[in-house]
């Protein structure tokens, strides 16, 4: 059975590595009311790791003066994350999976250019239930995830140039960054998927029957 959860907004870390990373975005997941979701195979132990721990500044075990803590589900490999999840983020449900990646790569598109959570072959059909952000390790991204996973998430990669912000495509403009670290590249998307859905409001309720 696939978690229940909520939440429109989500996040899966594929195999996380550095402790660090994975508690900044336990923490920053909770200004968001994202769902984290930790993809294994990985050494870490989210629950007890001091450096997720100190990087998550306490929102992990206890949460903050007003008890808010990230909720957080662990998968054993990518296989159990997408059989839990398919009736969660699957397309035929109205959900989508965004896999976060070099430009290029995975068919990624610039973040400042995709519809997040509009359907582009219906708008009319409204706007995706639930959005999941897909970041992979920190030193070999995706690499592992099979084939016919990767081909039902989109592709997209966040911009790393004023021009490409502006709207030229990523994958066609040289950035001087070879990548950002995956914690910031976290508190990105999440920033446009947020950002996306407000704006996205007023055309949601023309589309709403009368």
């Amino acid at each position: 059975m696939p978690p229940q959860l909520p939440s429109r907004l989500h996040v899966a870390l594929y195999r996380p590595a550095v402790a660090g990373n994975v508690g900044t975005i336990l923490r920053t997941s909770v200004g968001f009311g994202a769902v984290v979701h930790i993809v294994g195979p990985h050494s870490l132990d989210v629950e007890r790791d001091a450096g997720v721990l100190r990087a998550a500044v306490g929102y992990r075990s206890k949460g903050d003066a007003d008890g808010a803590a990230p909720r957080v589900v662990v998968y054993a490999d990518v296989a159990d994350f997408a059989r839990r999840t398919g009736r969660l983020f699957g397309p035929e449900v109205g959900g989508r999976v965004v896999a976060l990646s070099k430009a290029g790569k995975h068919g990624a598109e610039c973040l400042s250019r995709v519809r997040l959570w509009q359907h582009e072959s219906d708008e009319a059909a409204g706007a995706v239930t639930a959005l999941c952000l897909v970041l992979g390790n920190e030193s070999s991204g995706l690499d592992g995830v099979p084939a016919a996973i990767l081909a039902g998430w989109r592709g997209v990669s966040v911009p790393m140039s004023a021009e490409q912000w502006g709207g030229v495509a990523c994958r066609t403009m040289p950035t001087p960054l070879r990548c950002y670290n995956v914690a910031v590249t976290a508190g990105i998307a999440l920033w446009e998927a947020e950002r996306q859905w407000h704006a996205l409001q007023p055309r949601l309720a023309k589309w709403q029957p009368q």
